[in-house]
């Protein structure tokens, strides 16, 4: 299994029927506030994994983690389990799994860079990147 894509957005839905992704707002890595500790009313994060045959049909675990610049938890984790079917068009090739996780209210304590830590099977599988700074 790979991470295919991942960022951030205001709002963002997947549409179950041809699996596209409708974004709002999406793919910034800073954000600019009057003033901390502040409480950002939306923030999404938007995933695409693709796997492999094999990892289809089978449960997976994922987690997705808001940490500060020290590693210490900004929010509680995010945790799913989920099992993805084959691509049926082709079954030979990757499936595509897409999420979007809506986080509201989520509070900043201070300026400083923040990271969403996106793991599956307790593997991290990569990272999406946060700078809150004053205005």
């Amino acid at each position: 299994m790979r991470l295919n894509y991942a960022f951030t957005a205001t709002a963002a839905e997947f549409t179950p029927a041809d699996g596209r992704v409708w974004v709002l707002g999406g793919d910034y890595d800073t954000v600019s506030v009057p003033a901390f500790p502040v409480s950002i009313p939306s923030i999404t994060v938007v995933m695409k994994f693709l796997l492999e045959p094999s990892e289809c049909e089978i449960p997976h675990n994922l987690r997705v983690e808001l940490l500060d610049s020290d590693g210490n938890r900004v929010r509680e984790p995010f945790i799913q389990t989920f099992a993805s079917p084959r691509n049926q068009a082709a079954p030979g090739r990757a499936a595509g799994s897409g999420f979007v996780l809506s986080m509201p209210d989520t509070l900043f304590g201070a300026a400083g860079d923040y990271s969403f830590r996106i793991l599956v099977d307790d593997h991290e599988l990569g990272s999406i990147p946060l700078h809150m700074e004053p205005a």
